[in-house]
């Protein structure tokens, strides 16, 4: 099975051009990119609005979508709102507190988890949820996707500003596992990969733009379009991220 990513679209108004750059462009573009691959599921990792959410981005999106004819899941971003997302993309029954959007699949010889980032944390039954369904049927891979990394991404700019708050409370929850989840993200703006003990987190960056994750202060890096293919089978997983 492959799965391919796209994260952090930060798709603009019509006309608006942030840093200067074609956002709905350079988004289709990875959008065209990815499907060399043929994939089987394509996830958007959130952040799909500029700055506010945008229902207006959010339809145009759904349109770029649906004319893949590739299956989709959608989750939130801290620029995003989740309950707009459910109303546009058909998800209501995944909503949970009018505010949280997280649901769940299972597919052969794995379990794929779709979180809700949005506000930086996760509710008291996001985390239940959360703690139910990483010990349930352990002989199944766990994939988690989620928009910020739950884990310090040596970027020092994100991690000393835009963090994720309960980064302890989701390294306790892993560790109770009975294998290392595979954590799939963005946020960040860049590519990384960060394997500890408790959890594999791989963070995809943006084709809207990337960062310096070598300064402290933000530093444009590029504004390439990219994304990320995950190949999923018995004996392992493979990931890479590809650049326009």
């Amino acid at each position: 099975m492959i799965i391919t990513t796209i994260t952090d679209l930060h798709i603009a108004p019509e006309g608006e051009r942030p840093f200067d750059v074609d956002t709905r462009k350079n988004f289709l573009e990875a959008l065209q990119m990815q499907s060399r691959d043929k994939s089987d599921l394509l996830v958007i990792k959130g952040d799909l609005s500029y700055r506010d959410a945008d229902e207006e981005v959010y339809h145009w999106i759904r349109q770029q979508l649906d004319e893949t004819k590739i299956p989709y899941r959608i989750i939130g971003g801290n620029h995003d709102d989740s309950s707009l997302l459910a109303s546009v993309f058909g998800l209501e029954e995944h909503l949970h507190n009018s505010i949280e959007l997280y649901y769940e699949e299972k597919v052969p010889g794995h379990h794929l988890i779709y979180l809700d980032s949005s506000i930086g944390s996760f509710s008291q039954l996001q985390w239940n949820w959360l703690g139910e369904k990483l010990v349930e049927e352990p002989h199944l891979r766990k994939l988690i996707f989620m928009h910020h990394p739950p884990v310090a991404g040596a970027v020092p700019y994100m991690d000393n500003n835009y963090p994720f708050r309960e980064q302890r409370e989701f390294e306790q929850i892993a560790k109770n596992t009975d294998q290392v989840p595979f954590v799939f993200c963005g946020h960040y703006h860049v590519e990384k990969s960060i394997l500890n003990p408790s959890l594999s987190c791989f963070i995809t960056p943006s084709p809207f733009f990337n960062i310096d994750d070598t300064a402290d202060d933000f530093k444009l890096l590029n504004n390439l379009a990219c994304y990320r293919r995950i190949e999923l089978s018995e004996s392992g997983l493979k990931t890479a991220v590809f650049y326009g």
